[in-house]
């Protein structure tokens, strides 16, 4: 068994060396930096959505990486949490 395990960390330490593992690390990483965000703003995911002009289903899936981000996206919502930390 314990080869199976060190099988496993082998594949997932090649695959973090990949451009697709590091496209999946940024879009965790955007994910952590906006749930810190709507956290500490008492800000919902409805009320982003709102103030970027997307759906909460695309707010959520972003959220939660089942779904690629791009650039003008990420710019929107870190927008958005900019405008929400300044009337906060």
């Amino acid at each position: 068994m314990p080869d199976v395990l060190q099988q496993i960390r082998d594949e997932v330490a090649v695959f973090h060396n990949t451009p697709e593992g590091h496209a999946a690390r940024l879009r965790h990483g955007l994910a952590h930096l906006i749930l810190k965000h709507l956290e500490l703003q008492s800000v919902s995911e409805a009320d982003l959505a709102r103030a970027t002009g997307m759906t909460e289903r695309t707010i959520g899936r972003l959220i939660h990486s089942q779904i690629n981000w791009d650039a003008k996206t990420a710019g929107r919502i870190l927008h958005a949490l900019k405008a929400a930390e300044a009337n906060a």
